[in-house]
């Protein structure tokens, strides 16, 4: 799915269809095969056909519930150092590769639609994906060169399509609804708060995510049940065990699948599987009562998450909707088991369920981008409790996050410390999680502490304290960004001059006397820029007041924050009587930047290892498109070879070729074919190139006799054609166009000059055989025919001549009609009449004209 114009759309696969199946397949071959040719090789070769590899992200070898579904992975699984890996042939390929493969597969998709790049996406995960988990979608996601900007919740991202399409009218609505998900692989409920607002001219919608649980239980393990069922069927019927065939089991999987979705309708569904071995037919029957008793322990499972969700929300029963989305959904028993816990007009269907949790998910993540104005607010929160521990003195570990936190959020750490300190994040609930994921997730070192010795420290006040930032971005991932030390130290003031004795007035000081009242300018200049940095440590620490600080166990001295006025005023004061005021030294609290560095976690992808599995990844892309190459040009020469014999049964190319040269022609063509079903199995891409262009050497030659039989004369008429209807516009163009008649001339000669070189080329033509190759072409007239045309057409668009102007009439006025003043004027030295300028006429006007005055305050564009 891409987004266009802020609107989700659907990619099409090669098949038209809107859905395509998370499956990467190997042929034998070698080939990569990906969706529904994946599929169909499954049939064939089921070991050879990797699905769910995102179930093994981030789980170390053996997963205790990989182990235990076994039974749903037909291919090869073997320990890469500590890791899952998939064994095909002699290569072992890793779980972030094969999610790659899958990332970049629908990224050609997306370039086959919208004919541009994607750079970024979004990803639906599910909900009880731990941070090495979200870390292998983020690598996986690297490897096909795309940036992750979020990892949406399958509940989430349907609960923002459910907004956008059906509370989208809405002004004022408080509404709760549990998004149940029965997937292939897991079933989960996400009870979502939807509160829309209008306290002024806009309206506010915000998606809340308040609880989500989850079960490893899905659709897949119905269609085993159902397998196990038809495989006791088949072996009843056959007499023999059948349990070790995998073709037999992807087959009956494949029915079983199908049957499933025929008793969603239907009380009893046939099955019929042609020549299932040995050539042998196999048919049955299952009725809906038999498949519900066989996964009767199946269905407690899938409506767990939804009693867990009841259990822990205060929401009463009656106030929560439920909309069911995933395929799993359309059992019947689940429904009717759905119609217990809530009343039947409160139970939902509106949505597809991959299709909204995707276009959900796409719109969240361009509304949380940066520099995108969202009309929702979505707050999605973590399903794990964090917790965390350090090596600092007296810190004792405590929640960090809490289960139901917020996204995108920022989070700061406090406590006490002097030297360099580690903190070491992980989760609390280690029980539920499965033996491969490790409860530990990353450790963090915090260093760079300065030499506390060094500094003044300020009795009774609190010991030096970190301060480290913490954020969690869209994608759930916990990062440390930053980290600094808070000292409360002494800062001597500086002691005020004496005042200078009265007496008499003293000579001016020399220059060098100036140089302490410079040291003293100089000092206060630096206590005003002390001052200016207290103040903007001070904003700051204001600023970082309104995130959330994380204060759980941990002393209050450590959280306490100073201010410095009240530091500045404390002991501040006079004795009476006195004569010497006693000066008290200022606490200050001074601020130093720490050094925060990411540990190497073991069970992390390096990013030498992501840039190995990128060239990897390059390598088979190159192989598999000169293997398409292969397959195209062999089809072409398959083609070619049965064209062409057929071609030469024509009459036409047997009055252009002797019987010798068909002959020897056609043999070839045989051989050609021969050798492509025989050695050709095994040619290169270049051996078939070479064997396609002598067969396209002989075969071409005889192919243009046949077309110019007909070409030449059709294309000498239209030259002549042409040659008359240039000639005649030619005719009067140097009398209406800008055109010399050398111009004109010397391009009518390069007409008839073409005109004569095709009257001799006939000539030759007329004296040779058909069978001999062509003295002239087609192409070669009309390539020449071409160029003249062209000139024609520039000559034709010159500027159109204009007639020669008739020259200026000369306006003579006698000397005696103007009078005696003006006869020198009127009249040359000679007595020759002048020409006059008319615009400077002065026609002897004695009254002034009225110029009406324009009103200087109104502009000019007012009076008119």
């Amino acid at each position: 799915m891409t987004l266009r114009s802020n609107s989700p759309e659907i990619v099409l696969n090669d098949q038209s269809g809107r859905k395509t199946d998370n499956l990467v397949g190997f042929d034998i071959s070698g080939e990569r095969v990906f969706g529904s040719r994946a599929a169909q090789l499954r049939a064939k070769y089921p070991h050879r056909v990797i699905s769910s590899a995102h179930q093994f992200l981030g789980k170390q070898f053996p997963d205790s519930a990989i182990e235990n579904s076994q039974h749903l992975f037909p291919f090869e699984l073997v320990n890469n150092n500590g890791t899952y890996g998939f064994q095909i042939d002699e290569d072992i390929y890793t779980p972030e590769e094969i999610v790659g493969m899958t990332i970049e597969f629908a990224q050609n998709m997306a370039y086959t639609t919208t004919n541009s790049r994607p750079t970024e996406c979004t990803l639906v995960v599910p909900p009880s994906i731990t941070q090495l988990e979200r870390q292998g979608y983020i690598n996986a996601a690297k490897i096909a060169g795309l940036n992750v900007i979020s990892l949406v919740h399958e509940g989430s991202g349907a609960a923002v399509q459910y907004l956008r399409s059906r509370l989208l009218g809405e002004e004022d609505l408080e509404q709760y609804t549990i998004f149940y998900n029965v997937g292939a692989g897991h079933t989960s409920a996400t009870l979502t708060r939807f509160l829309i607002q209008k306290p002024g001219k806009t309206v506010t919608r915000k998606i809340i995510t308040n609880t989500t649980a989850w079960e490893e239980v899905g659709g897949r393990d119905f269609d085993y049940r159902l397998t196990k069922f038809l495989l006791a069927k088949a072996e009843e019927q056959f007499k023999r065990d059948l349990s070790s065939n995998a073709r037999v089991i992807a087959r009956l999987t494949k029915e079983a699948r199908k049957a499933k979705e025929v008793l969603s309708a239907n009380k009893e569904a046939h099955v019929r599987v042609e020549s299932l071995t040995n050539d042998q037919d196999f048919s049955t029957r299952v009725t809906r009562e038999e498949f519900e008793n066989m996964c009767s322990d199946l269905f407690d499972r899938v409506l767990a998450p939804i009693r867990n969700v009841l259990e822990r929300t205060t929401v009463d029963t009656s106030l929560i909707d439920v909309e069911v989305i995933g395929g799993g959904s359309r059992v019947v028993k689940i429904n009717n088991l759905l119609f217990d816990l809530f009343s039947e007009e409160r139970v939902g269907r509106h949505m597809n369920g991959d299709e909204s949790s995707l276009s959900g998910a796409m719109l969240y993540a361009a509304t949380s981008s940066a520099g995108k104005k969202s009309s929702f607010i979505v707050k999605d929160t973590f399903n794990r409790a964090v917790g965390l521990k350090c090596d600092a003195p007296e810190f004792e570990p405590y929640t960090f996050i809490k289960p139901e936190s917020r996204y995108n959020s920022k989070k700061n750490l406090n406590f006490v410390a002097q030297d360099t300190t580690i903190c070491q994040f992980y989760y609390e609930d280690a029980d539920a999680l499965s033996t491969g994921i490790l409860p530990d997730i990353n450790a963090y070192e915090i260093s760079g502490f300065p030499d506390i010795s060094l500094l003044s420290l300020a009795e009774d006040e609190p010991s030096p304290s970190v301060r480290v930032r913490c954020d969690i971005d869209n994608r759930g991932v916990i990062d440390c960004t930053e980290a600094n030390l808070r000292v409360s130290v002494i800062m001597e003031p500086e002691a005020e001059p004496e005042p200078e004795p009265e007496a008499e007035p003293e000579p001016e000081p020399e220059p060098e006397a100036e140089i302490p009242t410079d040291e003293a300018e100089n000092v206060g200049n630096e206590n005003e820029e002390d001052g200016s940095k207290s103040g903007e440590e001070q904003q700051e620490t204001n600023e970082n007041e309104t995130e959330e600080d994380t204060q759980d166990g941990i002393p209050e001295e450590i959280v306490a924050e100073t201010e410095d006025s009240e530091k500045t005023e404390s002991g501040a004061g006079s004795t009476e009587g006195s004569d010497v005021e006693e000066v008290v030294p200022a606490v200050k609290i001074r601020h130093f930047e720490l050094k925060v560095k990411k540990l190497e976690n073991k069970n992390e992808l390096e990013a030498g290892k992501i840039h190995e599995y990128r060239s990897r990844l390059a390598k088979l892309n190159r192989e598999d498109k000169k293997r398409a190459q292969l397959l195209e040009i062999k089809n072409e020469l398959e083609a070619y070879v049965y064209a062409t014999l057929e071609f030469l049964d024509n009459e036409d190319a047997q009055s252009v070729s002797t019987s010798d040269e068909r002959d020897t022609f056609s043999a070839d063509l045989l051989e050609a074919g021969d050798w492509l079903y025989d050695d050709g199995e095994d040619a290169t891409l270049e051996e078939y190139q070479e064997k396609m262009e002598t067969l396209r050497a002989v075969g071409d030659k005889i192919q243009l006799r046949v077309a110019e039989l007909e070409n030449r004369p059709r294309a000498a008429a239209m030259f002549h054609e042409w040659k008359e209807v240039t000639l005649a516009s030619l005719e009067n163009i140097v009398e209406e166009r800008n055109v010399g008649e050398d111009e004109r001339d010397e391009f009518i000669d390069s007409i008839r000059e073409l005109e004569s070189w095709l009257e001799g080329k006939q000539e030759e033509q007329a004296a040779i055989q058909l069978f001999d190759d062509p003295v002239w072409t087609s192409s070669e007239l009309s390539e020449k025919a071409l160029a003249l045309d062209n000139k024609a057409k520039r000559l034709l668009r010159r500027r159109k001549r204009t007639p020669t102007p008739s020259p200026t009439p000369v306006v003579t006025i006698d000397g005696d009609d103007l009078g005696d003043d003006n006869a020198g004027d009127a009249a040359g030295e000679n007595g020759e009449p002048l020409d006059f300028d008319f615009e400077n006429i002065d026609f002897g006007v004695e009254d002034e004209i009225p110029i009406p005055v324009v009103d200087e305050e109104k502009p000019i564009h007012e009076e008119l």
